[in-house]
């Protein structure tokens, strides 16, 4: 019995001990730890000219491009022409054999010349002293009428096999041969403008009172990196998707050292406003969160968090929308990270 009481007495001075000692190191822990000032740079929200820009991406397009199909059925007699050729206005591309248009305007031309002199000669002679009745007049008008619309259309025909440029460009390959059959409506070859080429692109609906015909549009293409083309603009579209709240915009760009091609991609980059002084602060004041954009202010050796809407950067320097006011100081550079309340001090 002692032995136990003995034991339980040692045990409970044991504990004791841990619990002083506990006791000791915790109280060492919660000694105040002095944190210095991080050092930081500051700058002045001034007004500064960021230029309004679009930044978007477009393709080529020929606004004169067609595919020259048969108007009849026939055999090809001759292709003037090699495949992708450049080929002048009015330049004759294509014959289909003419045997039956020749003979067909040859026929009708016999028929209408008979008509029309047989109205004449009716004409006449109702003029003179009624020789003839009306009804005779009339039937031989009609007559003519009819030759010369036959003759007319034969005329047409005939020219069908003539396959000529409506404009100056370039042709496309063609599988056809000197003795291929064509029915109406086949494609026979088909033409480019390459040298009068377009840029379409569209731009967010935000952008609509600062666009205006004439306006340059500067553009890159993958096939040339580094070089950089210039269009106009020729064309703003008069109202907005409703899909996506943009509008399409063409810009003319003049590739008569054929450099580019149809169906390529830009990468468009246009100046809507030049002179543009908006309350800016330096790129490097920005900070990135979660549904936006925050700066720290310097205030009173702390720095506070302060959210801000942006417009665009420009030579090192961001444009405020909301959120700051000219001439806040803001934390422009600092010697390690920075948060909300944290005491700053400026470097000297």
């Amino acid at each position: 019995m002692k032995k136990h009481i003995i034991f339980g007495v040692i045990t409970l001075i044991l504990l004791l001990v841990v619990i002083y000692f506990i006791f000791i190191a915790t109280g060492k822990q919660n000694v105040d730890i002095k944190i210095p000032p991080t050092e930081v740079a500051i700058a002045k929200v001034e007004k500064h000219n960021i230029p309004i820009t679009a930044e978007a991406t477009g393709q080529l397009i020929a606004p004169q491009s067609v595919s020259l199909k048969s108007q009849i059925s026939g055999i090809v007699n001759s292709i003037n022409f090699t495949s992708g050729e450049y080929v002048k206005k009015g330049q004759t591309l294509m014959r289909l054999d003419d045997t039956e248009q020749k003979a067909n305007v040859n026929s009708t031309l016999a028929d209408y010349t008979q008509a029309k002199a047989q109205y004449d000669r009716t004409e006449t002679l109702y003029n003179d002293n009624k020789v003839v009745s009306q009804s005779e007049l009339d039937t031989a008008k009609s007559t003519y009428l009819q030759a010369k619309a036959k003759y007319e259309s034969a005329l047409y025909q005939l020219s069908n096999t003539t396959i000529s440029a409506p404009f100056s460009g370039y042709l496309s390959l063609t599988t056809l041969a000197d003795g291929s059959y064509v029915s109406a409506g086949d494609n026979l070859v088909d033409l480019v403008d390459k040298e009068n080429l377009q840029l379409e692109y569209a731009l967010d609906e935000s952008y609509a009172s600062s666009i205006h015909l004439g306006q340059m549009v500067d553009f890159r293409t993958d096939a040339f990196e580094g070089k950089v083309f210039h269009a106009k603009v020729s064309y703003i579209s008069p109202s907005v998707s409703s899909d996506n709240l943009t509008f399409t915009v063409r810009a003319a760009f003049d590739n008569k050292n054929n450099l580019l091609s149809p169906g390529m991609s830009v990468y468009i980059s246009q100046v809507l406003k030049k002179d543009n002084d908006v309350l800016a602060v330096p790129e490097s004041a920005l900070s990135a969160q979660s549904g936006g954009f925050i700066v720290y202010l310097y205030e009173k050796g702390k720095a506070k968090a302060q959210s801000v809407k942006i417009g665009q950067i420009y030579r090192g320097y961001v444009s405020i929308i909301s959120g700051l006011k000219l001439g806040d100081s803001v934390i422009a550079t600092t010697e390690g990270s920075i948060s909300d309340g944290q005491s700053v001090k400026v470097e000297k």
